[in-house]
C-alpha cells in the first residue's frame, strides 16, 4: 500500500521563527526523527510537501518541528489544525506490525473464526476504534494491546474478547457474509 498516510496534527506554533507543534496519533512514536520531508493537508485540496529541517520531541506525543519555507509565527499559525502526513513507503514497519490506516478490509478473526470486517477506524482520544461490519451490525472494537493478538499477512486481524462488544452493536447487520 502506497501514498500518504495520516501520522498526527499541526499544533500551535512556538516561538517567532515559524517552528510548529506536531502532535503525534501514535504516542512514543519516533517516525518524525527519520523523514526528511511530510505532508501538510489543510483540508479542501490543499496539499504541500515540505522538507523537516528539525525535527526533536517534546514529550511522548509532541514535537517541535522547523519545516523549509516556514520562517515566521505568522507561516506557522496557518497551519494550525493541519494534518500531517508521510508517505506509506517511508515508514517502516516489524514484522507484526501494522498502521492502523491499513486496518479497514481486513478481517476479524477470533479462535479461527470470522467475527467481521473493518469498514473504518477512528480515534475516541483514548485510543484507535476499528468499525467492524458483522451479521449483527456494526460494532466498535478497541485496537489495543490485549484486544490485538496477531496480524496476519492474509489480510485478518486475531482478537480477543470480541463478544463484549458485539453484545453493543448498532445499526442494521447485513444477510451477506460479513
Amino acid at each position: 500500500m502506497s501514498g500518504p498516510v495520516r501520522i498526527g496534527r499541526v499544533g500551535r506554533p512556538h516561538g517567532v521563527r515559524g517552528t510548529v507543534t506536531v502532535v503525534l496519533d501514535n504516542p512514543g512514536s519516533t517516525l518524525l526523527a527519520r523523514l526528511p520531508r511530510i505532508g501538510i493537508d489543510r483540508g479542501g485540496g490543499d496539499r504541500d510537501v515540505l522538507e523537516i529541517t528539525r525535527a526533536d520531541p517534546r514529550d511522548e506525543r509532541r514535537w517541535l518541528v522547523d519545516l523549509a519555507g516556514v520562517g515566521s509565527r505568522d507561516a506557522a499559525e496557518a497551519l494550525v489544525g493541519a494534518a500531517v502526513l508521510a508517505d506509506r513507503e517511508a515508514i517502516d514497519l516489524d514484522e507484526d506490525e501494522l498502521l492502523v490506516s491499513d486496518l479497514p478490509g481486513r478481517r476479524i478473526v477470533e479462535d479461527g473464526r470470522e467475527r467481521g470486517r473493518v469498514i473504518s477506524v477512528y480515534s475516541n482520544g483514548a485510543h484507535d476504534v476499528a468499525v467492524v461490519r458483522t451479521a449483527r451490525g456494526l460494532v466498535d472494537f478497541p485496537v489495543v494491546p490485549g484486544r490485538v493478538i496477531d496480524v496476519g499477512d492474509e489480510g485478518r486481524v486475531e482478537v480477543s474478547g470480541f463478544d463484549d462488544f458485539e453484545d453493543l452493536a448498532y445499526a442494521d447487520g447485513t444477510a451477506e457474509t460479513p
